[in-house]
């Protein structure tokens, strides 16, 4: 006698349906199978048996939930059991919905940096007592973050890389142009019995606070406008700022007015930003 065919077990069925947000279903399924063999007949010859789903195969009438783990187990010198576990998702249309049709999955967060600052929380400058500028000084930032995974039927990596170096032009979950900036991605290759290859892309995005700027500048690099070189009067070309009190070359930077004229009023300091990151439409990703 060979190995024959697998005879489905009724008692042996259980399953498992969980959602997040009744978009998008995890399903865990079990099914039990038994496999009558000859005693020398090996533990493959049992895997393979006609009738015994591979790994990889799908679920009956679903298009993404696959058999992700097959466990045998000898019940005797020519019986065993086997154990088959499938995984998978499928939407709120049911299991035969495409993986195209699947809504988004979005993961909202927070991430906490510490960033320079030069004012306190009414705006006055940070200084001593002699009105000197105190550097250093750090508070934590949290912006919010947002996690989304989708599913498409092609990826395009070189837009994709000039995302990762953009910030949003557009407004985008309700976040101001130039609040947000994608900071992660990831794609997957999936495949279905139906159209064959897709992509599951995870993308992260981060929405940076405005701090002591305006939103439309959140991401641009700021510093205080500072330097050894000042300018006595805006025509005058710029020389090495001198020591009030000796008249020395300064070993300290001073600050600077907008024109580069010396300022002595650190709650007057003027501020450079820099723009350092495209504006992209986010909302063209499709994400959402």
């Amino acid at each position: 006698m060979t190995v024959q065919a697998a005879t489905e077990m009724w008692s042996r069925n259980a399953g498992d349906v969980s959602t997040d947000d009744g978009k998008k279903y995890s399903a865990k399924i079990k099914k039990g199978y038994q496999v009558v063999c000859d005693p020398d007949n090996t533990l493959q010859e049992v895997l393979f048996a006609p009738g015994l789903p591979l790994l990889g195969d799908l679920y009956p009438g679903s298009r993404q939930i696959r058999v992700k783990n097959k466990a045998p187990k000898q019940q005797s010198p020519v019986l065993w059991t086997v154990d088959v576990s499938y995984e998978g998702e499928f939407g709120p249309d049911g299991l035969e919905q495409s993986p195209l049709d699947m809504p988004p999955q979005i993961t909202w967060g927070k991430a906490d940096t510490e960033e320079p600052v030069d004012q306190d929380l009414t705006g006055k400058a940070i200084v001593t007592a002699n009105n000197e500028p105190i550097m250093g000084i750090t508070k934590a930032i949290s912006d919010i973050t947002v996690t989304i995974k989708r599913n498409y039927i092609g990826v395009n990596l070189p837009a994709t890389h000039a995302y990762l170096h953009s910030v949003n032009s557009d407004t985008f979950l309700g976040f101001a142009p130039g609040l947000g900036r994608m900071t992660t991605f990831n794609a997957v290759e999936k495949f279905d019995e139906e159209f064959g290859g897709y992509y599951e892309v995870t993308a992260g995005v981060q929405f940076r606070y405005p701090y002591n700027t305006t939103p439309n500048k959140a991401w641009y690099a700021r510093v205080r406008h500072e330097g050894f070189l000042v300018r006595k009067t805006v025509d005058d070309p710029p020389g090495r700022a001198l020591d009030a009190d000796q008249g020395r070359e300064t070993s300290q930077p001073v600050l600077l007015k907008e024109d580069g004229t010396e300022e002595f009023d650190p709650d007057n300091a003027h501020f450079l930003e820099f723009q350092i990151y495209q504006p992209l439409p986010y909302n063209a990703l499709g994400l959402v």
